[in-house]
Protein backbone atom coordinates (compact mmCIF):
# COMPACT_ATOMS: atom_id res chain seq x y z
CA UNK A 1 0.00 0.00 0.00
CA UNK A 2 1.58 3.34 -1.09
CA UNK A 3 1.54 6.72 0.60
CA UNK A 4 -1.47 8.93 -0.10
CA UNK A 5 -0.90 11.29 -3.05
CA UNK A 6 -1.13 14.36 -0.81
CA UNK A 7 1.64 13.04 1.47
CA UNK A 8 4.32 13.68 -1.18
CA UNK A 9 3.00 17.20 -1.72
CA UNK A 10 2.93 17.84 2.03
CA UNK A 11 6.46 16.46 2.39
CA UNK A 12 7.68 18.83 -0.36
CA UNK A 13 6.01 21.78 1.35
CA UNK A 14 7.57 20.87 4.71
CA UNK A 15 11.00 20.51 3.07
CA UNK A 16 10.58 24.00 1.59
CA UNK A 17 9.64 25.44 4.98
CA UNK A 18 12.59 23.72 6.66
CA UNK A 19 14.96 25.09 4.02
CA UNK A 20 13.55 28.59 4.49
CA UNK A 21 13.87 28.40 8.27
CA UNK A 22 17.46 27.20 7.99
CA UNK A 23 18.24 30.21 5.80
CA UNK A 24 16.63 32.60 8.28
CA UNK A 25 18.56 31.01 11.17
CA UNK A 26 21.84 31.35 9.25
CA UNK A 27 21.10 35.03 8.55
CA UNK A 28 20.23 35.62 12.22
CA UNK A 29 23.52 34.02 13.30
CA UNK A 30 25.47 36.24 10.91
CA UNK A 31 23.64 39.30 12.23
CA UNK A 32 24.25 38.31 15.86
CA UNK A 33 27.99 37.90 15.23
CA UNK A 34 28.15 41.60 14.47
CA UNK A 35 26.54 42.60 17.77
CA UNK A 36 28.33 42.69 21.08
CA UNK A 37 26.89 43.21 24.54
CA UNK A 38 26.29 46.70 25.85
CA UNK A 39 28.48 46.05 28.89
CA UNK A 40 31.46 45.57 26.55
CA UNK A 41 30.77 48.85 24.78
CA UNK A 42 30.01 50.75 28.00
CA UNK A 43 32.33 49.20 30.58
CA UNK A 44 35.10 47.56 28.60
CA UNK A 45 36.61 44.12 28.45
CA UNK A 46 37.04 43.47 32.19
CA UNK A 47 33.38 43.93 33.18
CA UNK A 48 32.21 42.04 30.07
CA UNK A 49 34.44 39.07 30.87
CA UNK A 50 33.32 39.08 34.52
CA UNK A 51 29.73 38.84 33.27
CA UNK A 52 30.67 35.87 31.07
CA UNK A 53 32.42 34.27 34.03
CA UNK A 54 29.33 34.56 36.24
CA UNK A 55 27.26 32.81 33.57
CA UNK A 56 29.72 29.97 33.04
CA UNK A 57 28.45 26.66 34.48
CA UNK A 58 32.04 25.48 35.15
CA UNK A 59 34.07 27.04 38.01
CA UNK A 60 36.19 29.77 36.48
CA UNK A 61 39.26 31.72 37.54
CA UNK A 62 39.49 35.07 35.76
CA UNK A 63 42.58 37.29 35.67
CA UNK A 64 42.26 40.48 33.61
CA UNK A 65 45.09 43.03 33.53
CA UNK A 66 44.53 45.46 30.68
CA UNK A 67 45.40 48.80 32.28
CA UNK A 68 42.17 50.40 31.05
CA UNK A 69 40.23 50.52 27.84
CA UNK A 70 41.68 49.01 24.69
CA UNK A 71 40.92 49.70 21.02
CA UNK A 72 37.35 48.60 20.33
CA UNK A 73 38.23 45.96 17.69
CA UNK A 74 40.68 44.35 20.14
CA UNK A 75 38.15 44.32 22.99
CA UNK A 76 35.47 42.83 20.75
CA UNK A 77 37.81 40.15 19.41
CA UNK A 78 39.10 39.22 22.87
CA UNK A 79 35.51 39.03 24.16
CA UNK A 80 34.53 36.62 21.39
CA UNK A 81 37.62 34.47 21.91
CA UNK A 82 36.74 34.04 25.59
CA UNK A 83 33.02 33.65 24.95
CA UNK A 84 33.43 30.93 22.32
CA UNK A 85 36.08 29.08 24.32
CA UNK A 86 33.83 29.08 27.41
CA UNK A 87 30.84 27.90 25.39
CA UNK A 88 32.89 25.08 23.86
CA UNK A 89 34.26 24.04 27.24
CA UNK A 90 30.79 24.01 28.79
CA UNK A 91 29.33 22.04 25.91
CA UNK A 92 32.09 19.55 25.08
CA UNK A 93 34.98 19.41 27.55
CA UNK A 94 33.61 17.77 30.71
CA UNK A 95 36.00 20.13 32.51
CA UNK A 96 35.93 20.76 36.23
CA UNK A 97 37.74 24.12 36.01
CA UNK A 98 38.57 26.87 33.53
CA UNK A 99 41.20 29.58 33.74
CA UNK A 100 40.95 32.79 31.72
CA UNK A 101 43.96 35.11 31.59
CA UNK A 102 43.91 38.40 29.72
CA UNK A 103 46.96 40.63 29.91
CA UNK A 104 48.15 43.67 28.00
CA UNK A 105 51.93 43.59 27.73
CA UNK A 106 53.67 46.15 25.57
CA UNK A 107 51.78 46.42 22.32
CA UNK A 108 50.05 43.01 22.55
CA UNK A 109 46.98 41.72 24.35
CA UNK A 110 47.45 38.10 25.41
CA UNK A 111 44.26 36.10 25.86
CA UNK A 112 44.24 32.50 27.06
CA UNK A 113 41.39 30.20 28.05
CA UNK A 114 42.42 26.82 29.51
CA UNK A 115 40.25 23.99 30.72
CA UNK A 116 41.12 20.71 32.40
CA UNK A 117 38.67 18.72 30.30
CA UNK A 118 38.82 15.85 27.86
CA UNK A 119 40.50 17.74 25.01
CA UNK A 120 39.71 16.95 21.41
CA UNK A 121 38.89 20.43 20.08
CA UNK A 122 39.62 20.83 16.36
CA UNK A 123 39.68 23.85 14.11
CA UNK A 124 37.76 22.04 11.39
CA UNK A 125 35.10 20.52 13.66
CA UNK A 126 32.77 23.53 13.56
CA UNK A 127 32.60 27.13 12.50
CA UNK A 128 33.21 28.58 15.99
CA UNK A 129 36.97 28.02 16.30
CA UNK A 130 37.59 28.77 12.62
CA UNK A 131 35.63 32.00 13.06
CA UNK A 132 37.80 32.93 16.05
CA UNK A 133 40.99 32.19 14.11
CA UNK A 134 39.76 34.34 11.23
CA UNK A 135 38.73 37.16 13.58
CA UNK A 136 42.11 37.16 15.35
CA UNK A 137 44.10 37.03 12.13
CA UNK A 138 42.01 39.83 10.61
CA UNK A 139 43.46 42.07 13.32
CA UNK A 140 47.01 40.89 12.55
CA UNK A 141 47.07 38.57 15.54
CA UNK A 142 48.00 34.98 16.20
CA UNK A 143 45.65 32.18 17.23
CA UNK A 144 46.82 28.97 18.86
CA UNK A 145 44.78 25.90 19.82
CA UNK A 146 46.38 23.20 21.98
CA UNK A 147 44.43 20.16 22.97
CA UNK A 148 45.16 16.75 24.37
CA UNK A 149 43.27 14.05 26.20
CA UNK A 150 45.36 14.51 29.35
CA UNK A 151 45.87 18.28 29.14
CA UNK A 152 42.45 19.68 28.32
CA UNK A 153 42.21 22.51 25.82
CA UNK A 154 43.98 25.85 25.61
CA UNK A 155 42.84 28.61 23.27
CA UNK A 156 45.27 31.51 22.92
CA UNK A 157 45.12 34.74 21.01
CA UNK A 158 47.75 37.43 20.73
CA UNK A 159 46.18 40.65 19.52
CA UNK A 160 48.19 43.72 18.49
CA UNK A 161 47.11 46.86 20.33
CA UNK A 162 48.33 49.03 17.45
CA UNK A 163 46.98 48.82 13.89
CA UNK A 164 48.30 45.77 12.06
CA UNK A 165 51.31 46.14 9.80
CA UNK A 166 50.27 44.80 6.37
CA UNK A 167 53.76 43.37 5.83
CA UNK A 168 53.58 41.36 9.08
CA UNK A 169 52.19 37.92 8.54
CA UNK A 170 49.85 36.29 11.01
CA UNK A 171 50.09 32.67 11.97
CA UNK A 172 48.19 29.96 13.74
CA UNK A 173 49.34 26.74 15.31
CA UNK A 174 47.55 23.54 16.22
CA UNK A 175 49.14 21.04 18.57
CA UNK A 176 47.60 17.73 19.57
Amino acid sequence: MGAPPKAAELRAQLDGIATGLTGVLDELREFARGIHPAILADGGLGPALRTLGRRCPIPLTLDVATGGRLPEPVEVCAYYVVSEALANAAKHSHASAITVQVQAAGDVLHVEVRDDGAGGARLGAGSGLIGLKDRVEALGGQFTLRTGREDGTSVRAELPLAPANPERSSSSRLTS
